[in-house]
């Protein structure tokens, strides 16, 4: 039996699952990490993107993060991560967390209020599944692994 209040639950059900693909192929704007927001990233450059309409890493090629950022307190020692994140959880991507500041364009210390500019890269294993996911990427204090800058973005591989 077909009731109306059981259609109007169907339609709303079947419209949500919509919003979240739609959502998922389409939202791809960086967004600061939640748990911080003290220092600023005044520009983040991802390979592959184009104004993160359409961000895409390639399997097998290099993945090119760059940032522009400044800080609030002085740092000795920065490490770089970079995870994934698959249901709730986030992963580190093989190689990260690494030293920022040893073959990265970083030089340590970071002093406050000043400006920094900072590329890595990290090679996409060609055997890495065909998925849309979200990256994120941090730069934090080697003593304490606080975040320092922090952005996370929607990500294609292919």
């Amino acid at each position: 039996m077909f009731l109306l209040g059981d259609f109007e639950m169907r339609f709303s059900v079947f419209f949500l699952v919509c919003l979240l693909v739609v959502e998922t192929i389409f939202c791809t704007d960086f967004k600061p990490c939640e748990e911080h927001s003290s220092n600023g990233i005044q520009s983040l450059n991802i390979e592959g993107c184009e104004n993160f309409t359409q961000c895409i890493f390639y399997a097998n090629k290099d993945a090119v993060i760059s940032t522009v950022f400044n800080v609030r307190t002085k740092y000795d020692d920065v490490m770089v991560g970079v995870y994934y994140k698959l249901g709730f959880t986030w992963f580190p991507v093989p190689g990260f967390p690494r030293p920022a500041c040893v073959n990265d364009e970083l030089s340590c210390p970071l002093e406050p209020n000043t400006t920094y500019n900072y590329t890595t890269k990290s090679l996409i294993p060609s055997y890495t599944p065909r998925i849309n996911l979200d990256i994120k990427f941090e730069l934090m204090d080697k003593s304490t692994l606080k975040s320092i800058v922090c952005a996370v973005v929607n990500v294609k591989i292919v």
